[in-house]
């Protein structure tokens, strides 16, 4: 049960690192973006940004806002969480991949940005904390088929957007720090996470949270797993990973960012005592009894032990020589992406192996992710990592 949670947490982190659009200025081909980390209040963007025409559009000529209304009401809403917040820090990724390709280049013909990613922070466009972590447990319930009444326990539901209380799977559920903070447990120690389970850090006013993805092999008084998280950190502003290890004996935490090989970083506001810092495990997940879920997809339902048969852990590689080339397919043949020294951290997901006959016969290659680029690497040029 769950190695299923954390395929679907995979699955949905990954479409907020980088968002494969077709490029604007030549259809033919495909260009990355990495969707960027917006907060949900007024005074986050300024005024005159969301006052300019191409913004609020007019009657002859639609403006971004209109346009990501039309994609919100139209597209599914896998995870339920309120569906009209995407232009306030609630965005999810199939809206605003969606206006990618609907309007970018509309964005860029603006010549003042100079990529997409630039235009999004310059509207304030993308996802934010709790609207990650929200949206993240709002498809896990979804696809794991959670009873509704515990759906509503953990996340809430926006109650400005229905009438009266009504047992209806279609109400919205709500995105807010407050409300995930109060929908989980009481505390839970680091030793006994799960994935699924939700990281709150709160010191007076401010509040961030982050979801376990993943818990990994322990190593004695050392316990490791991996988060993800939409970051408001100056030099990041997008949804990232850390790796973690809290050692027990001295009751100390450390963490490290999954994208970049580093020393580890110790968690200072861990202990300290006029900060919240603590993990809590959703309602949802509190009582789940892994032989009475499965896993639900569009096409039909696989259960959940059979699923996680062919789950793909979060797995790990450091280069392992001078100028690696991350190929957009399984060929040298293709242009790099990104050109990745050695020793550098990558992941790589061995969920699936493409065989190609590039550069050799036989050579097997590999999805991979570096610095929120997305593409194929090919198993020669990297050496698994298992613990780090």
């Amino acid at each position: 049960m769950r190695n299923t949670i954390t395929r679907i947490l995979e699955e949905y982190t990954r479409s907020w690192e980088v968002m494969t659009i077709k490029d604007p200025s030549d259809p033919a081909k495909t260009i990355d973006v990495v969707p960027p980390y917006v907060m949900n209040v007024d005074n986050y963007v300024k005024p005159e940004h969301r006052k300019d025409r191409r913004w609020e559009g007019s009657k002859n000529e639609p403006g971004y806002l209109q346009t990501l209304d039309k994609l919100q009401k139209e597209l599914p809403n896998p995870d339920n969480v309120d569906p009209y917040d995407s232009s306030r820090g609630k965005c999810r990724p199939e809206v605003l991949k969606a206006f990618l390709e609907t309007d970018g280049s509309k964005l860029l013909a603006e010549g003042r940005f100079k990529d997409l990613r630039a235009a999004l922070i310059h509207y304030a466009v993308g996802i934010d904390c709790s609207g990650f972590v929200s949206r993240a447990l709002g498809r896990v319930m979804r696809l794991l088929d959670i009873p509704l009444e515990l759906r509503w326990k953990t996340l809430g539901y926006n109650t400005d957007k229905v009438d009266h209380f009504e047992p209806d799977s279609n109400r919205p559920y709500r995105s807010n720090c407050t409300v995930i903070e109060n929908g989980g447990s009481d505390f839970v120690s680091p030793e006994n996470i799960l994935p699924g389970d939700i990281l709150c850090n709160r010191k007076g006013k401010n509040f961030h949270v982050r979801v376990v993805l993943e818990t990994l092999k322990n190593n004695g008084d050392e316990y490791y797993f991996i988060t993800a998280e939409s970051s408001a950190a100056v030099d990041k502003l997008r949804v990232l990973r850390k790796k973690w290890k809290y050692v027990k004996s001295s009751n100390r935490m450390f963490y490290r960012f999954l994208d970049k090989l580093e020393c580890w970083t110790e968690e200072t506001n861990w202990n300290k005592k006029d900060v919240k810092f603590e993990f809590r495990r959703p309602k949802a997940f509190e009582n789940i009894d892994p032989r009475s879920f499965d896993y639900v997809e569009d096409c039909g339902q696989t259960s959940a032990q059979d699923y996680s048969s062919f789950v793909s852990r979060e797995n790990n590689a450091i280069t392992n020589s001078r100028n690696v080339n991350l190929r957009p397919d399984c060929s040298t043949k293709h242009s790099a992406v990104a050109v990745i020294p050695k020793n550098e951290l990558v992941t790589v997901d061995f969920g699936e192996c493409f065989v190609s006959d590039s550069p050799k016969a036989g050579s097997k290659w590999y999805r991979a992710y570096y610095h929120g680029k997305a593409g194929y690497l090919c198993d020669i040029t990297f050496e698994p990592v298992d613990s780090l």
